[in-house]
């Protein structure tokens, strides 16, 4: 079983996604496919575990689906409104939930702490003894090579460490006054980035799990809104690309859809409207 992880560009659009990838990977379409797990190359089980990677985590997760590339698919429209009946099925369930509170609390930003007095001076004196050591090193050193320069240097340099110790260790030192100025300003720093951080977090994950279904369901409608199935494509190189380049820039999930299909798109478009309505209303 090989592992195939999609990276997308912007938020994934879930259960909608892996159904549109699923799709747009069914090139030929002499037979009907009666089950779309199966025909995928996976148990129903994975693929419901695929369901909930791509809704927690943001991107079309995909593992050991090796027959990709060669489904056959009688009646697109019919496999996915199974799909995505399936998936709204999914991530109805309380297993789903769970994981889902367990990922949300796991990616939730860490609040930044402030040093104390106690260990900013901890801090220091350990600095400051090391220093000692090691300019004490280096008088030994001088001693052994007779070089009294050397040994003058290393003098001085100790001698200063250990003025500095001494002051902290009184409780008079400027240098832990600095310290713990510059220590609130990291802080103050660092809290900035995190209320930023944890109000995104809060955005991506919505704490009632309707809203992040609800979210993701959004995200697809706008992204589908304005594919244009009547583009043209263009052989390059042996690859087919759109005739028109802004067509090229598009997400990747867009492209997708056009693969996909009007017809598949429109009921999945249908599908995720009428979903919306009925989580706005629970």
């Amino acid at each position: 079983m090989r592992i195939l992880l999609i990276q997308l560009k912007l938020v994934a659009i879930g259960c909608i996604g892996f159904m549109i990838f699923f799709l747009s990977t069914a090139f030929r379409s002499e037979e009907k496919a009666t089950d779309p797990w199966k025909e995928m190359g996976i148990s129903r089980t994975e693929g419901e575990d695929f369901i909930t990677e791509s809704f927690l985590r943001g991107y079309l997760y995909v593992y050991g689906t090796n027959n990709l590339q060669s489904i056959l698919t009688g009646n697109r429209t019919a496999i996915a409104k199974e799909v995505l009946t399936h998936c709204k099925k999914q991530v109805s369930t309380v297993s789903f939930s769970t994981a889902y509170r367990d990922y949300r609390r796991k990616t939730q930003p860490v609040a930044p702490n402030i040093k104390t007095k106690d260990q900013i001076r901890a801090e220091l004196i350990s600095n400051y003894e090391e220093q000692i050591m090691n300019n004490q090193q280096m008088v030994n050193y001088a001693l052994v090579m007779k070089n009294m320069e050397m040994k003058k240097k290393a003098d001085k340099a100790m001698a200063r460490c250990r003025k500095v110790l001494d002051e902290i260790n009184s409780g008079n030192s400027k240098l832990m006054t600095e310290q713990m100025i510059y220590a609130d300003m990291r802080y103050q720093s660092e809290l900035e980035k995190y209320q930023t951080r944890i109000c995104q977090w809060e955005k991506d994950y919505p704490a009632d799990t309707r809203q992040l279904i609800k979210r993701r369901l959004e995200y697809f409608l706008e992204l589908t809104r304005d594919i244009d199935f009547n583009a043209s494509l263009k052989e390059v190189n042996g690859k087919r690309i759109f005739v028109n380049p802004a067509y090229e820039q598009k997400p990747a999930e867009w492209k997708m859809g056009y693969r996909a299909g009007k017809d598949v798109v429109q009921m999945a478009r249908s599908f995720a409207g009428q979903w919306i309505k009925e989580l706005s209303y629970n």
